[in-house]
């Protein structure tokens, strides 16, 4: 395994169509933090004791993100990483260093090791309340995060092997949550400390991945879609693919086999379902024709799954 898949081009890099989730998640997570310091502020403050359900949206989003991004292509595995790190790690340290210095100034302890653990990301590891949520407690998450990129090559080539990639997502949406009951269940069997029966479960770094999971499932989906009016042609340039077709209101599935090595252009009509799935062990390289500009203020682009 030596790559993750390639960026995409600026208009497919960022979703941009999820930004309002992002701010509304971010909003509901501050809230949560707010009523838990302060207490209730206004008569609909219980909502926000739900609001770590936002760290939770940002974990599967994260997945969904990095899969959108990366998948398809070949970019180093080292690069990947290093990517990830020159991003989080940087701005990481700026933020613990102010964080122990405001703890400082209010007469707050700190120790070195609580310090040490937050700038190397290990902190959510621990059972120790006080080292998971000392130097700088907000960032847990990086902790979390940092486990996710670590895994995200692997998990990627694993997922990406699927020739039915929704019935994956969905697969892999039950198989989290019967495994995030499970720790629920086995934490308060097993864990007389209601303490740590919480940073298992809220922190805990291996807990949290099965959520980045499901997002990467998701995030490889790829087609599951048809148009009313815009015509497209897939080709395969290298590597192997099922292209595959469904037309509207029947369920015969058409499906074709093609490759680098005698390359076909195969038509998506208007009113037909149709996705593209690597079938290949190695890259997949495509080339994606329609006969127009894709406008996204109308991007004529319906969700609807090939096989039902």
């Amino acid at each position: 395994m030596t790559s993750v898949g390639q960026r995409r081009p600026t208009g497919r890099d960022g979703l941009p169509s999820l930004t309002s989730l992002r701010f509304f998640a971010a909003a509901f997570v501050v809230g949560y933090h707010l009523v838990r310091q302060v207490g209730p502020v206004t008569q609909a403050s219980y909502l926000f004791w739900y609001g770590r359900s936002g760290v939770t949206f940002f974990f599967v989003l994260s997945g969904v993100v990095l899969a959108w991004t990366y998948y398809g292509g070949t970019t180093p595995v080292r690069v990947f990483w290093w990517r990830r790190f020159a991003r989080i790690w940087p701005l990481h340290v700026t933020a613990t260093v102010l964080s122990v210095a405001l703890y400082l100034a209010v007469g707050t302890r700190v120790s070195v090791q609580e310090v040490v653990r937050a700038l190397l990301l290990v902190h959510a590891w621990s059972m120790d309340p006080g080292i998971v949520r000392g130097g700088n407690g907000a960032t847990w998450s990086l902790s979390d995060e940092a486990l996710f990129y670590l895994c995200f090559p692997l998990i990627l080539v694993v997922l990406s092997r699927s020739v039915r990639p929704v019935r994956q997502a969905v697969a892999s949406l039950v198989v989290a949550m019967a495994g995030l009951a499970g720790v629920w269940v086995l934490t308060r069997t097993m864990i007389d400390s209601e303490g740590v029966r919480a940073l298992v479960t809220d922190y805990f770094p291996p807990v949290r991945l099965l959520q980045f999971v499901v997002g990467v499932a998701f995030g490889i989906t790829r087609g599951e879609h048809f148009h009313l009016r815009k015509i497209e042609r897939f080709a395969v340039l290298s590597g192997s693919a099922r292209i595959s077709l469904r037309k509207l209101f029947t369920d015969e599935v058409i499906s074709f086999d093609v490759t680098g090595d005698a390359p076909a252009v195969v038509d998506m009509p208007t009113m037909w379902a149709h996705n593209i799935t690597n079938t290949g062990a190695g890259e997949l390289t495509t080339l994606f024709w329609t006969h127009e500009l894709f406008d996204p203020a109308v991007p004529d682009t319906i969700p609807e799954v090939v096989a039902r």
